[in-house]
């Protein structure tokens, strides 16, 4: 399991790759594959191998600051149950490993280390999609970058993203 937390010389491992370029097959392979050596919990909320890279920024940043709404939607979605925990059917995880629930479960605010949070990112790169999950997550859509002290809707105006400053402005 050593290799799945490895970092190249930019601090991504594996699972920031995989998010960044959009594959949900590679990172619920690199999940799946750390739970069932006890690596992982399954509940990648708090797992080692969705915690943040050197600059604080997780895997929904680096999804969103790509664009990869079908990524940021993954990762956002609540996880399977653990191995050997029941679900709300009473089925364990390897009763039924056919479960929709494959998501991570993973926090839709949380910032990086210089408090940009992936609202804010997604609004600056004009990808809505992103927006959309984050804010459907209950994720907070109006919180101020810490470095460029503007909010994500500051953020779409001034990248000229209209979309995304129309939708935050519909959700205050």
């Amino acid at each position: 399991p050593a290799s799945l937390y490895a970092q190249n010389v930019h601090g991504e491992t594996p699972a920031y790759i995989a998010s960044s370029q959009g594959n949900n097959a590679c990172l619920v392979a690199l999940r799946d594959y750390a739970a069932a050596r006890g690596a992982c919990c399954r509940s990648c909320a708090s797992c080692s191998l969705s915690q943040p890279n050197m600059d604080g920024a997780t895997l929904v940043f680096v999804a969103c600051a790509k664009g990869q709404a079908e990524t940021v939607k993954l990762l956002l979605q609540q996880p399977p149950p653990a191995f050997g925990e029941d679900d709300e059917r009473g089925c364990t995880a390897l009763d039924d490993p056919s479960n929709n629930d494959n998501g991570f479960g993973m926090d839709p605010s949380r910032p990086d280390n210089d408090g940009t949070t992936p609202a804010w990112i997604a609004a600056a790169t004009g990808s809505l999609e992103c927006l959309k999950l984050i804010y459907g997550a209950g994720g907070d859509i109006s919180f101020p970058d810490a470095m460029a002290c503007q909010t994500p809707l500051e953020a779409a105006l001034s990248s000229g993203h209209s979309s995304c400053a129309e939708f935050i402005q519909q959700c205050q």
